[in-house]
C-alpha cells in the first residue's frame, strides 16, 4: 500500500477487479454493488462465490456472509464461516438482502489494511472506550459513592461490636 491510497479507493478497485474476472454472475455483482452496506466492503471471489471483507488486504475477514451460485440459476447464502448456511435465495436481490440482514454489528466501511491490523485497531478502540467509561465523571461519582458506602459499612460494624466512639477500628 502506498501512503496515498484510501480505503474507498481500494474498495472501488476491488469491485472493478471482481467485475473483470468473470467468476461471479453479473446480475449478482450489480445487486451487491447497488446495496450501500455491501458496496463499502471489499469484495473478493472464490469458486464462483461472492465474498465481502471488512478489510482491504489479504487474508480477508471471514465474519460476513457470502453468496454461492446454485445450479438452477438461484443462490445460496452461507457463512460467515464455511459450513454455515443461512438459506436459499431465488434472486440476486434476495441473496443480497439476506447478507445485509446478517452483517456483524458495527460493520462499516472496509478498513485499509489486513485482518490483523483491523483486529488491533478494534482492540485499541475498545480499550479507549473502556477507559473513557472508567474515568468519566459518572464513573468518578460511582467510585465515590462506593467508597462512602464502604466507610459507612465499617462504621456500622464498629458500632454493632459495642466499640466506644473514637476507639480504633
Amino acid at each position: 500500500m502506498d501512503g496515498t491510497t484510501s480505503s474507498h479507493d481500494r474498495v472501488e478497485a476491488g469491485w472493478q477487479h471482481v467485475r473483470a474476472d468473470g467468476r461471479v454472475r453479473s446480475e449478482l455483482l450489480e445487486a451487491a454493488y447497488a446495496e450501500p452496506r455491501l458496496h463499502q466492503l471489499f469484495p473478493w471471489t472464490g469458486m464462483g462465490e461472492l465474498h465481502f471483507s471488512r478489510c482491504t488486504e489479504p487474508r480477508w475477514t471471514w465474519d460476513v456472509p457470502y453468496i454461492q451460485p446454485a445450479a438452477d440459476g438461484r443462490y445460496r447464502v452461507s457463512g460467515p464461516r464455511r459450513g454455515e448456511s443461512i438459506g436459499p435465495a431465488a434472486t440476486p436481490e434476495q441473496a443480497v438482502a439476506m447478507v445485509v440482514e446478517n452483517l456483524p454489528p458495527g460493520c462499516g466501511p472496509a478498513f485499509l489494511g489486513t485482518p490483523e491490523e483491523l483486529a488491533a485497531h478494534d482492540a485499541g478502540a475498545a480499550r479507549r472506550t473502556s477507559k473513557r467509561s472508567w474515568h468519566g465523571p459518572l464513573a468518578r461519582t460511582a467510585r465515590r459513592m462506593r467508597r462512602a458506602s464502604m466507610r459507612s459499612d465499617r462504621r456500622d460494624r464498629h458500632d454493632r461490636r459495642g466499640c466506644r466512639p473514637g476507639a480504633p477500628w
